[in-house]
């Protein structure tokens, strides 16, 4: 029996997409062998919105910390330009659970261009669960971004977890 080669860019996406369906997003996340190979022309290190989206849902519904894994996994294996609008579009959500979910997903340290840019950005977010992802991905991310400026500020926050976790982050330092 032959089979045909599966680019790196399908498998991935294919992994990805079963990964989701396994863990309880809607079948339709799921992909079939159809398209697998329908998707043999397209540039393998592309990711397109839905598997964004699907690993969002992801990481959104986890409350353990696999989904924002599985999320940081994504953004480390997708070209930079589409990681970053990837993660500022999380960043910029208007759901809670969508910016909580990149929050802790930038706890896991992967090459991302703008991260700290995107890190500021959820440290100044109304709700302290992101601000408290966001003093975490600082601290996890010190050694890439040099401007303590964000854990300075969150040593302040009025927000107890939040504030004792920028302190402690500047200890370590």
């Amino acid at each position: 029996m032959s089979r045909s080669p599966v680019s790196r860019g399908a498998m991935r996406r294919l992994i990805t997409k079963l990964v989701v369906a396994t863990l309880g997003v809607p079948a339709a996340a799921a992909a079939s062998p159809a398209e697998v190979e329908a998707d043999g022309d397209r540039d393998p290190d592309a990711v397109d919105d839905a598997e964004v989206e699907a690993a969002l849902h992801l990481a959104s519904g986890d409350a353990g910390g696999a989904g924002a894994h599985a999320l940081a996994i994504l953004l480390d294996h997708m070209r930079p330009i589409d990681a970053t609008r990837a993660a500022a579009t999380a960043a910029l959500s208007p759901r809670l659970d969508v910016r909580l979910a990149v929050g802790e997903a930038l706890t896991w340290c992967f090459p991302l261009v703008g991260a700290d840019v995107v890190i500021d950005h959820l440290s100044r977010d109304a709700d302290a669960a992101v601000r408290l992802a966001a003093a975490r991905a600082a601290h996890a991310r010190r050694g890439s971004i040099d401007d303590p400026a964000v854990l300075e500020r969150l040593s302040v926050d009025p927000e107890p977890a939040v504030r004792d976790a920028a302190r402690l982050a500047l200890l370590g330092r």
